[in-house]
């Protein structure tokens, strides 16, 4: 992957699947270990769980305190650093010590989240594609991991470790963009992709105000977090019960998102159809959703591919295609609900992607145990969905208030935010995009 001029290499979607493909790598190879772990150690079937719990928890939750710590005392490049050593580490230990083995995976694959995530939302919160485009590909990485882990015969895994290594170098070679403006919009009419875009005036009119003029006279707003300032760092005095139940009912929607899309597929007979078709419509869906929301809107659009999907994941049809396009549609909120988690606290990215992995692992839990099963039964999954839906509307919409009371410049239009503290990796910055009229 060779990383080309600075042109390509700022490119958003390009540099977005660069990372997901070192994502994908690392999902493959620490699940991988994972299942290779509990094989090898021939554990009983309650310590195997236990270990597999073991690595949810470190490589989701445990992001919360990992993108906290990442964000006040190292960058995104040292993290991925740290989690491709320990990764490579893992794949050398997990037939001698299974819980060493697991700890190592859990952790790296974390750091990996975090230092790449935070480099794809570096890219800009105005448009959620580049972070479908990193994401997505974990789904496919994960299939892999599964298969090579429950195949031992296939072979070592250490090869593996050392390609993502490999993998690695040129990436932390990618102009990082300390400095660049990412917030979602600049003042004027709001953009299809914008958080606002359900506002917007209707074809033929105009919007009123000097916002339409372009940027705030004010110019950005002051950068850095608040001195006094809570988890949420950055909140302004203004408004930040809003943006805290914004940043809630987000968090209630992508654990639902966890929970139907753990279980959905009970009460199928396994089959090659599900095997290989929930990765791919994993893959599909968060790849399409967040070039689906720019161009049409993202309250529009994740409500509706939400209502869309509730019927044909919550009933139980002859076939699995069915449930596969159900899970794909469903899959299409993930972007947007990412990156407006990162908009409500742009100078704190490692722990905005921490919130939403914890938010997974939250959702995940029902999922791995027997009491469980009353959350997710089929009859259930219909009302969780609408769940969903009635809470990333309200979350995208709270959002929006909280961003125009935030943000609103003396000229009445949204003033610019600038992300800070990014230039610690000591790489080229990406030229600053302009905003578009």
């Amino acid at each position: 992957m060779p990383t080309g001029g600075t042109d390509a290499a700022c490119d958003p979607a390009r540099t977005a699947l660069r990372y997901g493909v070192f994502h994908a790598l690392t999902d493959a190879v620490t699940v991988a270990v994972v299942f290779r772990a509990v094989r090898a150690g021939g554990v009983p079937l309650e310590s195997a769980l236990a270990l597999v719990v073991a690595y949810d928890l470190l490589a989701f939750a445990g992001q919360l305190v990992l993108g906290w710590a990442q964000d006040r005392w190292y960058g995104p490049r040292a993290a991925l650093w740290a989690g491709a050593v320990l990764g490579a580490v893992a794949t050398t230990v997990h037939g001698v010590t299974p819980m060493a083995a697991v700890v190592l995976a859990g952790t790296a694959n974390a750091l990996v989240h975090l230092g790449a995530g935070a480099s794809v939302l570096r890219l800009g919160l105005h448009v959620a594609t580049p972070a479908g485009l990193f994401v997505a590909p974990g789904a496919l990485g994960l299939g892999v991991g599964l298969w090579l882990g429950r195949n031992p015969g296939i072979g070592p895994l250490w090869p593996l470790g050392m390609l993502l290594l490999l993998v690695l170098l040129p990436l932390v070679r990618l102009p990082s963009v300390p400095g660049r403006r990412a917030e979602a919009a600049p003042a004027g009419p709001p953009r299809a992709g914008d958080v606002r875009s359900h506002l917007a005036p209707r074809s033929g009119t105009r919007p009123a105000g000097p916002s339409q003029a372009g940027p705030s006279p004010s110019g950005p707003s002051p950068a850095g977090p608040s001195p006094a300032g809570p988890s949420l760092s950055g909140l302004p005095h203004l408004a930040p019960d809003i943006l805290r139940g914004a940043l809630v009912l987000l968090l209630v929607s992508i654990a639902v998102r966890s929970l139907v899309g753990l279980t959905a597929a009970r009460g199928y007979q396994r089959s090659d159809w599900l095997v290989v078709g929930i990765p791919v419509a994993g893959f599909l869906g968060k790849s399409l959703g967040g070039v689906v929301a720019d161009r049409f809107g993202w309250i529009r659009t994740t409500v509706t591919v939400l209502l869309v999907s509730a019927p044909l994941v919550a009933v139980p049809w002859s076939h699995p295609v069915i449930l596969l396009a159900g899970l794909l549609a469903f899959q299409m909120t993930m972007p947007v609900t990412l990156v407006t988690v990162a908009r409500l606290m742009p100078n704190r990215l490692g722990t905005a992607f921490g919130w939403t992995c914890f938010a997974l692992a939250l959702g995940s839990l029902p999922a791995m145990f027997d009491w469980g099963g009353v959350l997710s039964a089929r009859p259930m999954l219909f009302g969780w969905i609408l769940v969903a839906a009635v809470a990333v509307f309200a979350g995208l919409t709270l959002a929006e208030v909280g961003d125009r009371d935030r943000d609103r410049g003396p000229g009445g239009g949204l003033a610019t935010r600038t992300i800070t503290g990014t230039g610690r990796d000591g790489v080229d910055e990406c030229p600053a995009p302009q905003p578009s009229r």
